[in-house]
């Protein structure tokens, strides 16, 4: 697993320090037959105080978990942990539009977490932000998608004076 929830939170501004970090992304499920699909935060025009309801209700469900939520971007969501999970992901880019059933995590910590999204899941669907986004036609966020967890890397050393980029993790690794 690429720490890039940690590279990119470094490239938000965000203090990654030695914490383990994790992308818990706001996202859509949707069923189309016995399947469920996945629509990424950024294509629900997710307002900033509606990601920071969302991740305050987060945070105090999950609180007993030792799980933080913090929204960078209302699309863009980051998890501080206690402990690296073992885990293998899918980044959120390539999860995208697709079936979500044999992208779903695994590994050792994969049924812990999966019950974690179930609770999120339950939560999510009751807030009034979500009701509301529904009233006007808008899709919820109804679900989270985990991915990219690690640590910043130590030791890292660069060759470059300068880089440009609107990418997070390009400017973290930066």
């Amino acid at each position: 697993e690429l720490p890039l929830a940690a590279i990119g939170l470094a490239g938000v501004g965000g203090a990654a320090g030695g914490r383990i970090w994790m992308r818990a992304d706001p996202v859509h499920l949707h069923a189309q037959g016995t399947e469920l699909y996945l629509t990424r935060g950024v294509e629900l025009g997710i307002q900033a105080r509606e990601a920071d309801a969302m991740v305050a209700a987060l945070n105090e469900l999950f609180s007993g978990d030792g799980l933080r939520f913090d929204a960078r971007h209302p699309h863009q969501w980051y998890l501080a942990l206690d402990r690296a999970p073992m885990l293998r992901t899918i980044p959120l880019e390539l999860a995208h539009g697709r079936s979500i059933g044999p992208l779903l995590p695994a590994g050792d910590d994969a049924a812990w977490w999966q019950q974690r999204i179930s609770e999120a899941q339950m939560l999510l669907h009751g807030l009034p932000v979500n009701e509301a986004r529904e009233a006007r036609g808008d899709a919820p966020v109804n679900s989270l998608w985990i991915w990219g967890a690690g640590a910043v890397p130590a030791g890292v050393s660069r060759a470059f004076d300068a880089v440009s980029s609107r990418d997070a993790v390009t400017r973290g690794l930066a």
